[in-house]
């Protein structure tokens, strides 16, 4: 909204890809000096502001462009290719846009009221964070690992466990919204791949957090939730944890795709050097070039499917089944897996020559293998639980 009530235009899914597109080879040139700094450039910061992307999945009211969640894949693949470090730091920046849309409407006022420009981090681990509730809200303290994106931050999505209201049973993982200033970064991010994500810990000690900046997972599990009064899109009725593996795997898409165009361009002028020979002509070397493309496709079909399923369910009204949440989880990280061989294929295919700093290639295979072994698109923990499903068993997954 334009100062004055004045309607501004809000850019669509064709131009939000079109402006991420247009800053592939900026964040690509970036991409070392990125790794140096191990946090987003802050040119890259602004860059992203200036075209738009960190208003992603905010909801309108806050000058957002809201947008349905297969742009988080979408967008991630075009910012992966040119640097894994930085779309992983965006897509989990903006999906959490997401999940502050479905908070009550005061919790949204207090982040973004004043700043609609502002960015939320997170470190949503459950029992690193203890909870003791008090008048008005809870006192929170702990320290949690993995903050990506952390440093360019004004808010951090936090986990903890709360205690019973009635002081009996187990206690309830919820997740609290928390200013930056209240919290303290502590640099442990020293690591070989997604070294530009800046993951760092975050710690603190008797934080107040008022009641209305508190939501269980449980209430995001595909149903209406208080956000839901103002923010009737389908958008933030998607499952939090239904989804969440498509949100990592955008930046993997992005490996992929990424190593896939440096490999394909350096082919076509590569001479071998023992024998001098243009390494394109040898059939092994395309056979490689087109699996690795039928691959690339494959996953981002794969990669859409999940995300317009869960928009038709939730905008007929229905709640997903647990079969349904347990196979997006599934196709992402199996995708992901994939993402992965992809890259493994090229930086092998690649000779001594993948092996230099000066070659993105080993960037790529670095930041993929990292990416991996985020337990949201582990295939191990996501193909077993949709095996479970499928086998008419109960899940694991208690925040399903």
């Amino acid at each position: 909204m334009a100062e004055g009530g004045l309607e501004t235009a809000v850019p669509g899914r064709g131009e939000l890809i079109r402006r991420a597109v247009d800053l592939v080879e900026p964040v690509a040139a970036r991409a070392e000096e990125t790794e140096r700094l191990r946090r987003l450039h802050p040119d890259t910061v602004e860059d992203l502001l200036d075209a738009g992307l960190w208003g992603v999945h905010r909801p309108f009211r806050y000058d957002g462009s809201e947008g349905d969640f297969g742009l988080i894949v979408d967008i991630g693949e075009q910012l992966g290719r040119a640097c894994t470090s930085t779309a992983w730091v965006w897509v989990n920046l903006v999906s959490h846009n997401w999940m502050l849309g479905m908070w009550p409407e005061r919790a949204q006022d207090a982040v973004w009221g004043s700043n609609p420009d502002a960015r939320i981090g997170s470190a949503t681990i459950y029992p690193p964070g203890r909870v003791v509730r008090v008048d008005g809200g809870y006192l929170l303290s702990g320290r949690w690992p993995f903050s990506s994106g952390i440093e360019v931050s004004d808010w951090v999505m936090l986990g903890g466990m709360m205690p019973p209201e009635d002081g009996e049973g187990p206690p309830r993982p919820c997740i609290f919204v928390v200013a930056c200033k209240d919290i303290e970064v502590i640099d442990t991010w020293d690591v070989v791949g997604l070294v530009g994500t800046g993951s760092h810990d975050v710690a603190c000690a008797d934080v107040f957090v008022p009641d209305y900046m508190a939501l269980s997972p449980h209430d995001m599990r595909g149903a209406p939730t208080p956000g839901s009064a103002v923010n009737p899109a389908s958008l933030y009725r998607l499952p939090l944890l239904g989804m969440f593996s498509h949100i990592l795997a955008g930046a993997m898409l992005g490996a992929a795709r990424g190593a896939f165009d440096h490999y394909t361009e350096s082919m076509r002028s590569r001479v071998a050097t023992f024998n001098r020979q243009r390494i394109g002509d040898h059939a092994a070397v395309q056979l490689r070039i087109a699996e690795a493309a039928a691959t690339i496709r494959a996953t981002r079909q794969q990669l859409r499917d999940g995300p317009r399923e869960a928009h038709a369910i939730a905008e007929a009204g229905r709640i997903p089944t647990d079969l349904e949440k347990t196979s997006w989880r599934s196709d992402a990280a199996y995708a992901c897996r994939k993402c992965a061989d992809v890259v493994d294929l090229l930086y092998q295919a690649s000779g001594g020559a993948g092996n230099y700093r000066s070659n993105p290639i080993q960037r790529f295979f670095r930041d993929v293998r990292a990416g991996v072994t985020h337990i949201g698109v582990s295939w191990d923990a996501n193909g077993a639980e949709h095996g479970r499903a499928l086998l008419g068993l109960p899940h694991g997954n208690f925040l399903l």
